[in-house]
């Protein structure tokens, strides 16, 4: 290493953007779980898409606590009942800001002008693409610093 890098290791679990670069890969597969559970919900069981995202996204959230505690935020001392809590309180805003984002696109047919070349479907797997994408980064900061 040279005398630049020495110092900084932007891999290491103490720096942000190596925490950030765990946190996309463990939301990322907490995010094919919300996903893939909310397709699962709206269109085998015909959930309303609002309900089938509060399931989804808590399924994506429990998977997004045990991975982050320690490979991505790197936790010396757990309390688990504390932490989870606040990871959860995180995630109710997550899941308030994406239901939000889900109303807007789709209930108040934001998509259905911008994007009138795709299919109903389509506009509500885009819309929940798109509220993925957008707390994600609520989710990062807010659990760094307020539960890790």
């Amino acid at each position: 290493m040279n005398t630049f890098t020495k110092g900084i290791n932007i891999y290491s679990k103490d720096h942000t953007l190596g925490q950030f670069l765990r946190y996309l890969i463990i939301g990322g597969l907490a995010a094919v779980v919300d996903i893939s559970l909310f397709n699962i919900g709206v269109y085998l069981f015909h959930i309303h898409h609002i309900l089938s995202n509060i399931i989804s996204f808590t399924a994506g959230l429990t998977i997004n606590y045990f991975l982050s505690r320690d490979w991505v935020f790197n936790k010396k001392q757990h309390q688990a009942g504390r932490d989870f809590a606040l990871f959860a309180l995180t995630g109710i805003i997550g899941v308030i800001l994406s239901t939000l984002i889900l109303f807007i696109l789709v209930d108040l047919r934001i998509l259905y002008d911008l994007l009138f070349f795709l299919n109903e479907d389509l506009i509500k797997a885009t819309a929940k693409i798109i509220a993925v994408f957008l707390v994600l980064f609520w989710n990062f900061f807010a659990r760094k610093k307020i539960v890790f």
